[in-house]
């Protein structure tokens, strides 16, 4: 099984998210948003090239599941799948990590 890594951006924007859902509905939804994150990238672990191309050089887009309305972005390296972005399906570049109400 090939390791994750996400470039520190996404680390950053993933703490973000964490934050978000901690504050504004919960430790309990905040855990679920890791859950579905770990159940995303477990799978790509098994099988790299499950999402689909989203870009140049190989990069693909995972959308997850559930409620949680995130997608990220990344590229299957020969030893690690590296994650270059998480964002909100809503989100537009510059804005905060999670949509405004």
């Amino acid at each position: 099984m090939i390791r994750v890594v996400l470039v520190p951006k996404a680390r950053a924007e993933l703490n973000a998210i964490t934050r978000y859902y901690r504050r504004e509905a919960g430790q309990e939804v905040e855990g679920r948003f890791l859950d579905e994150f770990r159940r995303a990238t477990t799978l790509l672990q098994e099988h790299p090239e499950a999402a689909p191309a989203a870009g140049p050089e190989g990069v693909r887009k995972k959308v997850l599941a559930g409620s949680f309305h995130f997608s990220f972005w990344y590229v299957v390296l020969p030893d690690r799948l590296r994650i270059l972005a998480i964002r909100h399906q809503r989100r537009k570049p510059g804005e905060e990590v999670a949509p405004r109400r």
